[in-house]
């Protein structure tokens, strides 16, 4: 039987990769069979690791050289991305800014000797802690701007009903609270006339007083052939049949009247541009993440390769050990030292592995700081607290919206921390049970 003690080491080596699936590897058994012999030739166990170690470089295959390769161009890749980003904002002493506390996020530590020394509560506990701080501040400082605004449940409520009572279309179906109180079958009639109307006159829902382009909107609510027509033009043929219906005298402005449209236009597109802002963020970060992805995929297939190769070889060696009496028991003849190469090999594949994985770490790392770097640069002058009395239904208000994406950001570094934390916690156990085997 294997011994207990290489069971216990091949559990611990075999945790993280056991669930990956199996992967051909260029580790040849005979380069793995030179090693061994050379191994035993060596009496002094830390002269046995190096003088492998060499060996092992020249044994890793294509497969690792390809890996290396495709970690070379993302480094080059990534590199790139951050010379060319450049800040549109510059933050001032105050300003929010994320960017130096994302700096702040503790790497894994690839030396597995350094990571068994590690003060895992100073190192990384600490900077969870001072996220969560960031996080808590975060949240009452919304609550405190919340306060000024509109927000207890009857004005909620309020404002929700005025809303809805703005809308032409709720107008001419009674009101909201009419609305509310129609059965399913008086609203599916009102639904109808509502629809009926609208065809015969537009404006009024639209608030369009020209006549020429309320008789535009009723051919293209009434002609869907015009309506197909007109949507397949380009916006210069869209602008010139526009002119056609249009009618030339010109209505006299209300100032007042502008000035209040021209502020709700402007708080619309404000909301509006937020929302795109958010999108487009999210979906760098997702972007930023995919090569990291990848990364991991290749460094997944491509160690386990070699972990499946090294317990094949494993199997092979000790079945062909042989029995010798020990007193009143048989034991395999060899074992002592075959566990041991076996354990070296693990441990010296180990530590490339730890590498690879701290490169993709800090990959995705500087990667996401880019994605979200327009953002970034957004809240560094967002006007904070300076709304008072806005309506929380109302989507130009978007202190809370903003302030949801940032502890979004303050998420992803805890993330990336515990990520980090558990790498490290890996490499620590690795080189525990390494020293442990090789006593």
């Amino acid at each position: 039987m294997i011994s207990k003690t290489v069971m216990a080491m091949l559990a611990l080596a075999f945790a993280i990769t056991s669930s990956y699936g199996q992967a051909k590897s260029n580790t040849q058994d005979t380069a793995l069979t030179a090693m061994f012999r050379k191994f035993k030739e060596i009496k002094d166990p830390k002269i046995a690791v190096k003088e492998v170690e060499k060996k092992l470089e020249t044994s890793m295959g294509k497969k690792y050289q390809e890996l290396q390769n495709w970690l070379a161009a993302n480094k080059k890749e990534e590199d790139q991305l951050l010379r060319d980003y450049t800040p549109t904002y510059k933050h001032k002493q105050g300003d929010m800014n994320l960017y130096p506390i994302w700096e702040e996020i503790p790497s894994p530590i690839p030396s597995l000797p350094e990571a068994s020394q590690v003060n895992f509560d100073a190192k990384y506990k600490s900077y969870e802690s001072k996220v969560e701080m960031q996080q808590k501040q975060l949240s009452d400082m919304l609550q405190q701007h919340l306060g000024d605004q509109r927000d207890s449940k009857a004005e909620i409520m309020a404002d929700a009903r005025n809303m809805a009572n703005r809308n032409a279309a709720v107008q001419k179906m009674g009101g909201a609270d009419a609305l509310m109180n129609m059965s399913e079958a008086e609203r599916k009639a009102a639904g109808e006339k509502l629809k009926a109307d609208m065809i015969k006159n537009p404006g009024a829902y639209t608030g369009t007083s020209d006549p020429g382009m309320q008789a535009m909107m009723q051919k293209m609510m009434s002609d869907p052939a015009y309506r197909e027509k007109f949507s397949k033009m380009s916006e210069k043929e869209k602008q010139a049949e526009m002119k056609k219906f249009m009618s030339p005298q010109i209505a006299p402005r209300n100032d007042v009247a502008y000035e209040a449209s021209m502020k709700e236009r402007d708080d619309a597109k404000a909301a509006v541009d937020l929302n795109m802002l958010l999108s487009k963020t999210q979906g760098n970060m997702q972007e930023a993440a995919k090569p990291y992805a990848e990364g991991t995929n290749l460094a997944n297939e491509y160690y386990e390769g070699l972990y499946s190769q090294l317990r094949t070889w494993y199997k092979t060696q000790y079945d062909a050990l042989p029995m010798e009496v020990m007193g009143e028991t048989r034991e395999k003849k060899g074992l002592a030292e075959l566990d041991k190469f076996s354990a070296m090999m693990f441990y010296l594949i180990q530590k490339k592995e730890a590498a690879t994985r701290t490169i993709l770490w800090t990959s995705l790392k500087n990667r996401t700081k880019i994605a979200f770097g327009e953002f970034n640069d957004f809240i560094g002058n967002y006007p904070w607290g300076q709304k008072k009395g806005a309506s929380l239904v109302d989507a130009s208000y978007t202190e809370p919206q903003v302030a949801n994406a940032v502890n979004s950001i303050y998420n992803e570094m805890l993330n990336l921390t515990r990520d980090s934390k558990s790498l490290t916690k890996k490499h620590k156990g690795q080189q525990e049970q390494f020293e442990l085997i090789m006593k």
